[in-house]
């Protein structure tokens, strides 16, 4: 699709060995990933499904918590995504934890995961908070 073009090309023009996507409802797509991508990492973040319900209803402000876009689609996301946990290719990560601790612990094992170096850690913390749901990097070691 249109999306993954736009990320091949911006991969390809900062010659990027790697990209990163954060798009909730690729859970759903899975199978898909890792059927035609089977080198890839996914890191699933578990998230406080209160937190997520309050994020859902502020994209939704007329739907009904207990429905399809707001409820519904927590736990139909959920439910897909374990349907892979026994997959090495799938990391969960609370969201809560990943800048928790000494350290950063549950970030160096994303990092990891993905095969980043956590070198850049210090970089990527003094960062936080300026993401637009889009990184590319060049890794800099192998997993």
């Amino acid at each position: 699709d249109a999306t993954f073009a736009a990320l091949a090309v911006a991969a390809k023009g900062a010659n990027a060995t790697a990209w990163l996507v954060k798009s909730p409802s690729n859970c759903c797509r899975l199978g898909y990933v890792f059927k035609f991508l089977p080198a890839a990492r996914v890191v699933a973040l578990v998230r406080d499904g209160r937190d997520v319900l309050l994020s859902l209803l502020e994209r939704y402000p007329t739907a009904d918590p207990a429905g399809p876009l707001c409820l519904g689609r927590w736990v139909n996301d959920n439910a897909a995504i374990l349907l892979y946990q026994k997959d090495p290719r799938l990391l969960f990560a609370r969201y809560e934890d990943l800048f928790a601790g000494r350290g950063f612990p549950a970030l160096r094992r994303v990092l990891a995961h993905y095969g980043v170096s956590s070198a850049s850690l210090g970089a990527m913390v003094a960062a936080r908070g300026g993401g637009g749901g889009l990184a590319l990097w060049t890794r800099t070691e192998e997993p």
